[in-house]
């Protein structure tokens, strides 16, 4: 019998909440088109998830021919352009500061010569690390360009020690290390924020819906109402009371992974079961089930004599 007047005070409130939310306007801007829009707003910054020919300068003291190949591979590397060749390390960093660049390598002198005579040589590098993203996409290709490069080298050397090709090959990079992605195969960053970003907006807005409601219904003196309409059950009255919300947030977290997701070729590779559950907000799992058999405490059973 409870869990009867539970469910019918649950169904009672949701309908209430349902009426009064059709009637208000702004709380219907809040909840129907805010996140629509910060959806769209925020997934369109990380439209571009990685960066492409980020301006760089090169400061070539050094003018080797394995200097010069350095250059030439940064270039061709699809995350830098290099847009200036400068011989003056100074005015690079300037440009750095100006942020009319986002990076300065800068290749000393005798670096062809300390490589010959297995040396180490050091190349330095400047970022602008306002945008960590973009810092760390040119970290990157640096790094690419310059191991590639100390591969060769290597292998250059070991073939002449009278390795062949491939037995040079293998003494140059002993290791190779297979590197596979899980999930987000595409290593992007807007991926990575995306999907957690998407409900953490969805879960604000609709929490500042429900904050309005409860704010409108003081202001109109309806609380008492509530109130007598719940019976008294106040488990049941606060299911009710956000029950719609947890519906909006489910639906348009459908929305969200099926049209933004597509629409900004976020990579969808996870578990469908953790995906499921995440369509309903942790707090709101229970609803539905509460409203019922966990809307009031069972009787306690007398003890048998």
């Amino acid at each position: 019998m409870r869990v009867r007047q539970g469910l019918s005070v649950f169904v009672s409130v949701f309908l209430r909440e349902l009426a009064l939310v059709s009637r208000d306007r702004n709380i219907l801007m809040i909840i129907l088109v805010a996140p629509l829009f910060y959806a769209l707003f925020y997934s369109t910054i990380y439209m571009y998830k990685s960066e492409r020919d980020v301006p760089i300068a090169v400061v070539n003291m050094d003018n080797s021919d394995l200097s010069r190949a350095i250059e030439r591979r940064l270039d061709a590397h699809q995350m830098v352009r290099v847009v200036l060749r400068l011989p003056d390390l100074a005015e690079a960093r300037n440009l750095v500061e100006q942020m009319k660049i986002y990076g300065v390598v800068y290749i000393p002198k005798d670096f062809g010569s300390h490589l010959s005579e297995n040396r180490a040589p050091v190349i330095k590098v400047w970022l602008n690390t306002t945008r960590f993203l973009v810092s760390n996409d040119i970290n990157k290709a640096i790094n690419e360009v310059v191991l590639e490069a100390g591969s060769r080298h290597r292998a250059a050397f070991f073939r002449l020690k009278g390795l062949n090709g491939e037995a040079a090959s293998v003494m140059a990079d002993p290791v190779l290390p297979d590197i596979r992605s899980v999930f987000n195969v595409t290593d992007s960053y807007g991926d990575f924020l995306i999907p957690g970003l998407l409900m953490l907006i969805l879960q604000q807005t609709l929490l500042f819906g429900l904050v309005l409601s409860i704010a409108r219904e003081r202001e109109e003196g309806t609380l008492r109402q509530l109130w007598e309409t719940s019976k008294g059950m106040f488990l049941p009255m606060a299911h009710g009371k956000i029950g719609l919300y947890v519906v909006l947030f489910s639906a348009w977290a459908i929305l969200f992974y099926g049209a933004v997701f597509w629409m900004f070729s976020v990579s969808f590779a996870g578990s469908a079961g953790r995906c499921g559950r995440s369509l309903i907000p942790r707090p709101g799992r229970r609803i539905f089930r509460s409203a019922g058999s966990r809307c009031v405490r069972p009787r306690a059973r007398p003890r048998s004599t």
